[in-house]
């Protein structure tokens, strides 16, 4: 049995969910391969796990352009920048010794045009983007136009021409990037939140997983699965390939008693939640049901983003908890979901 297949979707049409963003991706990539022209720039927000990185590559797939290169927003300077878009390489341009100079788009037939990939860009530094807005403006015949940083400067070039391209800027955290530049995100023809899966969708996932990886769930056991991973594609697979270690050589098929053996071996407790969600509650309700992200960080020892992209999305989907500006806050479903629960604290009391 195949324990690491390439379990990811090629293809759009293989594609689970994010049915809006889909039908945007089809046509967008039919009509720019018709006019030979870059897709349109496109910034896919949402928590973890829900496929972003994946499109990514889907999209490349359906392109036909090499595999994107990816950068990290907080590891980027104006010269790694600049240097990954020097790097991005197509044919099709005019040459820097010819009648018009370099960076013309003389043959779009002939061109390819390559993605970049911004993950957690919300990490970059302001100046950085700005520095893209150029880039990131709508298409145009012209040349493709990059401020060089001092250090890579001549008295006679201070700018380079770069190959049009896709870029696709990804984040956990839409509030951060756009406090940090509106103007930035207002820059991208294509917008998507990545929402959560609902159960028949990651029961979907998990049978498409299956049938990689050489598993026959039965539907009740793959709707168990896909119930204890809160709409997080990431987390029913991290959980699904965990079967094959308990199953004996040779087996393949996962009952509902395998299901249910190796929640349980996961940690899941019978009503579906993981030891860190239940800390997380008992947390919340001793702090009198309400509390900062950042006091939550502090009490359970982790650290702010660990609890927004690994707890709270399913504390969130069951119903346990809400979630504001001003903190977080226990919901009645919350109080009962663990023995804790039970124990009204002395705010909770008096609340009026």
């Amino acid at each position: 049995m195949d324990r690491k297949p390439d379990w990811r979707p090629g293809r759009l049409s293989e594609y689970v969910g994010q049915k809006g963003l889909i039908k945007q991706l089809v046509v967008e990539i039919k009509a720019a391969r018709r006019d030979h022209r870059p897709m349109r720039h496109a910034l896919f927000s949402g928590p973890g796990g829900l496929g972003k990185d994946t499109i990514a590559n889907v999209i490349a797939q359906e392109l036909g352009v090499p595999k994107p290169r990816m950068l990290y927003g907080a590891e980027l300077t104006h010269k790694t920048l600049v240097e990954a878009l020097m790097e991005l390489d197509s044919p099709g341009y005019s040459c820097s010794g010819s009648s018009t100079g370099g960076g013309f788009l003389i043959d779009p037939k002939s061109a390819v045009f390559p993605i970049l990939v911004i993950n957690e860009c919300q990490n970059m530094k302001h100046g950085l983007m700005e520095l893209m807005h150029p880039v990131l403006e709508p298409d145009s015949n012209g040349r493709l136009v990059i401020k060089l940083p001092p250090e890579m400067q001549t008295p006679k070039t201070t700018d380079v021409w770069i190959v049009r391209h896709t870029q696709i800027w990804l984040t956990n955290f839409i509030g951060n990037l756009t406090e940090k530049s509106r103007a930035t995100v207002s820059r991208f023809p294509i917008k998507h939140q990545f929402k959560s899966y609902d159960d028949t969708e990651m029961s979907q996932i998990l049978h498409q997983f299956g049938s990689k990886i050489g598993l026959k769930f039965d539907a009740d056991a793959a709707a168990l699965f896909a119930s204890r991973a809160y709409g997080v594609p990431r987390q029913v697979i991290n959980n699904a390939v965990r079967i094959s270690d308990w199953l004996e050589p040779g087996q393949n098929h996962v009952t509902m008693k395998v299901a249910n053996d190796v929640l349980d071996l996961l940690g899941y407790n019978q009503d579906g939640w993981t030891e860190p969600m239940v800390d997380y509650i008992k947390a919340l309700e001793r702090g009198g049901g309400r509390m900062s992200i950042q006091t939550l960080a502090s009490v359970l020892d982790t650290e702010v983003k660990d609890l927004e992209i690994s707890i709270e999305p399913g504390l969130l989907k069951g119903g346990l908890i809400t979630k504001s500006s001003s903190g977080r806050m226990l919901t009645m479903e919350g109080r009962t979901a663990v023995p804790d629960g039970q124990r009204k604290s002395l705010l909770s009391q008096r609340a009026v």
